[in-house]
Order: structure tokens, then sequence, then C-alpha cells
């Protein structure tokens, strides 16, 4: 929750890099006031590199890096996003299981109801399964998943975290 919103070491996932046993819990990175909330399925392993330049951070490396710029030559401002993974570690070869999910759900669903997000766009098929599961939940109804490209440019309407929710 709240005081997790800082690097630091904590927990045990079996299916982190590291072999779960003091896994490094990533925080997001932008503003706590967004508008827009990407999330990610997990950590990138290049994002955990600690050097002599910078610590372990979300976005780092040429991916995050290409990612902040295009934000920006979109018009995006700091002040109106935030990024987040889902597992808030990396796990192996970058595939969160099931227990990964279970393990970071409580982390992603603090941040959205801290944030609040207008917007929330998931990076990949796993993060938007996981938000249609629950509102199929919430709404008492069976849970579809979907092929990416069959749904490319929908969004949904999350009743849970008065967003809209973009695949």
């Amino acid at each position: 929750p709240e005081q997790l919103w800082r690097s630091c070491r904590i927990g045990n996932s079996a299916n982190a890099v590291d072999g779960g046993v003091g896994v490094l819990y990533l925080a997001g990175r932008g503003s706590k006031v967004a508008p827009v909330l990407f999330v990610s399925p997990c950590v990138l392993t290049e994002e955990l590199t600690e050097n002599n330049i910078s610590g372990a951070m979300m976005l780092k490396g040429p991916q995050g890096a290409m990612f902040v710029r295009n934000l920006a030559r979109t018009g995006f401002k700091d002040s109106d996003w935030f990024y987040t993974s889902f597992v808030k570690h990396a796990a192996a070869q970058d595939r969160p299981n099931a227990a990964d999910i279970r393990w970071g759900a409580p982390a992603l669903i603090d941040e959205l109801k801290t944030i609040k997000p207008k917007i929330v766009v998931c990076h990949g098929q796993m993060v938007f399964n996981w938000f249609m599961a629950r509102e199929a939940a919430l709404n008492g109804t069976k849970a579809y998943t979907f092929k990416l490209k069959e749904i490319r440019g929908a969004w949904f309407d999350s009743k849970e975290f008065d967003c809209r929710i973009y695949p």
C-alpha cells in the first residue's frame, strides 16, 4: 500500500528473477495525480540494474527513454501520466504467473484508488484480462478473454475504479 510507493526490498515470489528472496519492489514513476495511468505486466530486468550512474527505477534504459520521449512528443506533460507495472518485480522471462499476479494486485489496486486516473492504458493482454475479470466479478457476469487484435481501439468503463480502460 502507500508505504510501498518507494522502491525497496520486500516479500518473496518464487517467479522473481533473483530467486524471490527479498525481491526488489519497484515503485511506479510519474505524477500521483495523473489523469492517465499506464500499466505494464511486470518490471523489466534492465530496470532493476543498479550502477554508479543510477539506481533501479521504472522506465530505465532505451525502451523507457523512448516511451517518455514519445509521451512528450504527443503533448503529455509530466503531470499528465503515471507509469507502473502490475507485478512490481521482474518475473522470469518477463512473464508473470498466477502467484505473481496475486502478489502484485494489492499494490496496483492501491495505486488506482490513490491516483484516481480517468484513463488506464494496459500494456499487454494479461493486464487487460485482469481488469476484465474484476469488472465481470463486480457485475456478476462471465469474464471474457479477448485477443488484443480483436478489440484494438475499443475500451470499457470500469465501475470499480471509475475510469476508462484501454487495451
